[in-house]
């Protein structure tokens, strides 16, 4: 926490908590006319804060962090780094800031590099040819900013 603390420019960034019953679902609510979470805007250490605070609890809220700009909310992550790095494209920090988040498969327009404190992560790939099997929900209205699938991959 002190390393981020000390990377951390305090830029705010998007992140979404949901409630204890969604169990780390971000998804849309049953009426589909809105969302299953809250979005807040926190600088990344917070976001961190926040996360330790709730491990606490067998039931809790879960947080995630949405893609950053590395360069703008972790310009010390940078320093160092070669023009092949991170430091010379426009790389988003996009990984779940929690164990147990589930972000519906989506596609992503930016480069971005995934990573995470601890825990392990999974991602679920397919081909463009597959977009038609994935039932994509309203595109002018998502729940993380880029057009999700409807379906649960479970």
């Amino acid at each position: 926490m002190i390393y981020l603390k000390s990377l951390d420019s305090g830029a705010v960034v998007d992140a979404l908590m949901t409630a204890p019953e969604a169990e780390g679902q971000i998804a849309y609510n049953a009426a589909m006319d809105g969302f299953n979470f809250l979005r807040n805007r926190l600088p990344l250490s917070e976001i961190a804060a926040q996360v330790l605070r709730y491990a606490q609890f067998p039931r809790r809220r879960r947080l995630r962090r949405k893609g950053a700009l590395i360069r703008d909310c972790l310009p010390g992550f940078a320093r160092g780094k070669t023009p092949s790095d991170c430091s010379a494209r426009p790389y988003r920090r996009a990984s779940g800031s929690e164990t147990g988040v589930t972000t519906p498969t989506h596609v992503d327009e930016w480069n971005n590099v995934a990573c995470g404190g601890g825990g392990r992560r999974r991602f679920t790939l397919f081909p463009p040819e597959q977009i038609a099997n994935l039932y994509v929900g309203p595109l002018d209205f998502a729940p993380t900013g880029a057009a999700m699938s409807m379906v649960n991959l479970a």
